[in-house]
Order: C-alpha cells, then sequence, then structure tokens
C-alpha cells in the first residue's frame, strides 16, 4: 500500500517489523521487497497468506543480497555460496518458509505474483 516505485528492489526494500500487508499485480507491479534484522542462532518463521485463487511466491535472501531474482547456479547445489534462505512456490498465495538465520544482518524479503493480481499478508516471527 503506497508503496514507492523503488519497492521492488533491494535498494528501495520496506522496513519489515512483525509484518505487512500490500497488493502485487501481474504484469506491472510483480513484486515488493522488504528488509529486517534477524539475529544470528535463532529460528523465524516468515508466513505469506492471500486469497484463495490467487498465486504468490515467498523468497528470502541472505545479508549481502544486491539483488532479488540474484539465484545463482550454486543454489542447486546446496545453501553454500547461494543468497536464497528459502523460496517457497506453491501454486497458491499461502506460503511459509522456516529456518534458522546463520549470520546476524539485514535479510530481504520479496513476495512476487505468479501471473496473479491481489492483497497479502506478509509476517515475521521468531519461533
Amino acid at each position: 500500500e503506497g508503496h514507492p516505485p523503488s519497492d521492488g528492489t533491494v535498494r528501495g526494500a520496506d522496513k519489515l517489523r512483525k509484518g505487512s500487508r500490500g497488493r502485487v499485480g501481474w504484469p506491472r507491479d510483480v513484486n515488493d521487497v522488504f528488509r529486517k534484522r534477524l539475529r544470528s542462532g535463532r529460528r523465524y518463521e516468515v508466513s505469506l497468506t492471500g486469497r484463495r485463487g490467487e498465486d504468490f511466491d515467498l523468497v528470502v535472501y541472505r545479508p549481502g543480497t544486491a539483488e532479488v531474482w540474484q539465484i545463482e547456479p550454486a543454489c542447486a547445489r546446496g545453501p553454500s555460496g547461494c543468497s536464497l534462505v528459502s523460496f517457497r512456490a506453491s501454486g497458491d498465495a499461502n506460503e511459509v518458509a522456516r529456518f534458522r538465520a546463520n549470520a546476524t544482518g539485514r535479510y530481504v524479503f520479496q513476495v512476487s505474483s505468479f501471473f496473479s493480481s491481489g492483497r497479502y499478508r506478509l509476517r515475521v516471527k521468531r519461533i
């Protein structure tokens, strides 16, 4: 809601506290990007919810990620050398990622639409 034109980039990422609500839409505004400082060794759950019939994806990137859509060939071999923490892309709008932060720093969260348009809710919590 009211995101600047740069909201789809790491540089324009909105600071995330506990959560946010927003809207993404195919083909003009396909992703929103957020940032949140997480602490090493702690476990987190990131949840994305949307309406039935929509298809949204959730991507979590490690600190130091320069750009979204940064999915390196190394990611196919495992987490070492890969900027992805989690990539959740089922066929609907509801995605959940659970992970332990392996470094303290600014993690990046990307909500993207897959040929869909609609509202979503994004939440990050410690578990």
